[in-house]
This record gives structure tokens, C-alpha cells and sequence, in this order.
């Protein structure tokens, strides 16, 4: 159960994601053909909460942007200010404001519990961020790399 649920795609184990064997057993059996699929360390802990950008089923790039964004409203939308507290490039910022719509987009933010803590780097709260996706992986990189949409290289570099 743990390879399948570590293996799965999306937030639920379907009955074809388990091997043949299981897939048998469940077969006429009433069961459910959907079952819960969050491994028991990812259940015992709390959605990423004010102190933590970590949100569950968010990919790096997308709490990447909120760390961004939020640096950005810390800021008053100054993106050489917040460049220089994320420590990176304002060009990032610049790209990011584009691609991503932050400006339009700011009441979306503003509604996420997380806020930005003035004197963080990007690079410390990215450390942070695949730390805790790794706890709640099990400490499996795979695992992890998948959630973040990343791939287990980058896992094991920021580790």
C-alpha cells in the first residue's frame, strides 16, 4: 500500500493503481473502488499554516509565485525592496508579475494564511518548503518530487 499510495497520481488510490493481487481481493468483495489515499505521515500533519508556505497539492512553481507575491504585498508591489530581501534577481520578480498575473490577482494572495517573513530568503524558503514535502513523503525524494512537480535531482540539491 505504501509504494501504491507513494506511486499514485493525483490525491486519490484508485483500485487500479494496486497491484493485481489487491486488485483481486477488492474485486467482489463491496469495497469501495476509491480509496483514501494520503500516506498516514501526511495525515498527522497540518496543512502548511502561517508559518510554513507548504501548501498540500500546490506545485513548486505555485508556492514559489505566492512566496513572491507575498513579498511583493510586504513591499507595497517595490520589486527592487522585495528583490533584495528574497536575495534574487528583480528580474524574477518582473517575470513573474507578468507570467503569473500577481498584480491582478492580489485579493487571491491576500486570502492565503501564509505571510511573507521580512529578513527570509527564497532560497531558505525553498530549503523549507521540499524539508517539509520530504517529511510528508515519508522522506522518499520521489515521492516528494512528484508532489512539487520538480524533479528528485532538484529534491536531493535542496535537501
Amino acid at each position: 500500500m505504501r509504494v501504491a499510495t507513494a506511486l499514485r497520481r493525483g490525491a486519490v488510490l484508485h483500485r487500479q493503481d494496486l497491484p493485481a493481487s489487491w486488485q483481486e481481493k477488492l474485486k467482489g468483495g463491496g469495497h469501495k473502488s476509491v480509496l483514501p489515499a494520503k500516506p498516514a505521515a501526511e495525515a498527522a500533519l497540518p496543512a502548511g499554516g502561517a508559518d510554513s508556505p507548504f501548501l498540500p497539492g500546490k506545485t513548486w512553481r505555485e508556492i514559489e509565485t505566492l512566496i513572491l507575491a507575498k513579498a511583493l504585498q510586504r513591499f507595497d508591489m517595490d520589486v527592487k525592496r522585495a528583490a533584495a530581501s528574497l536575495r534574487c534577481a528583480p528580474s524574477k520578480l518582473y517575470q513573474r508579475l507578468r507570467e503569473d498575473r500577481v498584480a491582478e490577482r492580489a485579493a487571491e494572495w491576500a486570502a492565503q494564511p501564509w505571510s511573507y517573513p521580512e529578513g527570509e530568503t527564497l532560497d531558505s524558503l525553498k530549503r523549507q518548503v521540499f524539508a517539509e514535502a520530504l517529511q510528508r513523503n515519508g522522506d522518499s525524494p520521489y515521492a516528494a518530487a512528484r508532489q512539487l512537480g520538480v524533479s528528485a535531482g532538484t529534491i536531493y540539491q535542496w535537501k
